[in-house]
């Protein structure tokens, strides 16, 4: 399946929640998932800001930061796609590398013109056709 995003998203994947975070996937889902797809979860807000301060909060609680070395901004336990909280452009970074668990699948747009788009079902849309979206690598080895 595959997981939408909204304005600013965090995704994180199930294996690594119920690794570190306390009471795992169910736990997660009850108090964070805005959408999941049983392998994926996203939270999503209108604001930077607010995404900002919940993954300050999900690190507390367990969720390693993405790592900082050579130029790159590699996320690993949680990606962050946004359009205002950039982190990574904190760092001087163009960008953040996504983890090898999660598949970025390009936005319709770019390989359909608006004229295709127009015209498919819309119950065969997931989400904006501008918009990327993600899917879980079921070949990535969480450690």
């Amino acid at each position: 399946m595959t997981v939408i995003t909204e304005f600013e998203t965090i995704i994180v994947c199930r294996q690594i929640i119920d690794l570190r975070f306390k009471g795992g996937w169910a736990a997660w889902l009850k108090k964070f998932s805005m959408g999941d797809d049983g392998e994926l979860s996203r939270i999503s807000a209108m604001s930077g800001h607010d995404i900002a301060r919940t993954e300050r909060k999900i690190q507390k609680l367990g969720l390693r930061p993405p790592v900082v070395n050579e130029g790159n901004y590699q996320y690993t336990d949680y990606y962050i796609y946004g359009l205002e909280y950039q982190p990574h452009k904190l760092q001087g970074m163009n960008h953040g590398s996504e983890p090898d668990w999660l598949i970025w699948n390009d936005p319709l747009v770019s390989t359909m013109s608006l004229f295709e788009i127009e015209k498919l079902p819309l119950e065969s849309l997931k989400g904006n056709p501008s918009r990327p979206t993600f899917d879980f690598n079921s070949e990535a080895v969480i450690t």
